[in-house]
């Protein structure tokens, strides 16, 4: 997503980040493999997607930094950010991806997830239903 939107930042009226720091990663070899075969909640991953999609995605990931882009966006971001760090799959973010996030962009809001890691929509579905849709009512006023 942010991928697309840097290249089109005009086109976006609002941006939800959940739980990743604004970076593209080059996966390792083997991250196909390993994501297809991942066991979540009891089922295998590789249920929802093929292999052959996975390994494309592993050959096809480079590294990319995106908070130079963000600076350039001129609609509000909303980070959502899980703080369980008893939580089975932790947050993907840091505090000095926070940081980044607020020297980046103009109209940050930092939503936190007390009883989520990484998973927030399976752990806090409700709360993030409820953020989505005040989040969503707020674009629409503003338009």
């Amino acid at each position: 997503m942010l991928g697309f939107l840097s290249k089109h930042h005009d086109i976006a009226s609002g941006i939800i980040i959940l739980d990743y720091p604004a970076i593209h990663t080059k996966l390792p070899e083997g991250a196909g493999e390993f994501w297809y075969n991942m066991i979540y909640n009891g089922v295998k991953l590789g249920n929802f997607v093929t292999k052959h999609t996975l390994d494309g995605i592993e050959h096809e990931s480079v590294y990319h930094e995106f908070y130079e882009d963000l600076e350039k966006m001129n609609c509000p971001v909303w980070l959502f950010r899980g703080n369980d760090k008893e939580s089975k799959i932790e947050s993907n973010l840091t505090d000095e991806d926070i940081a980044k996030y607020k020297k980046s962009v103009k109209n940050l809001e930092v939503i936190n997830f007390d009883y989520s890691g990484h998973m927030i929509l399976d752990e806090e579905l409700s709360k993030a239903a409820k953020n989505v849709d005040r989040i969503l009512n707020t674009i629409v006023a503003a338009k």
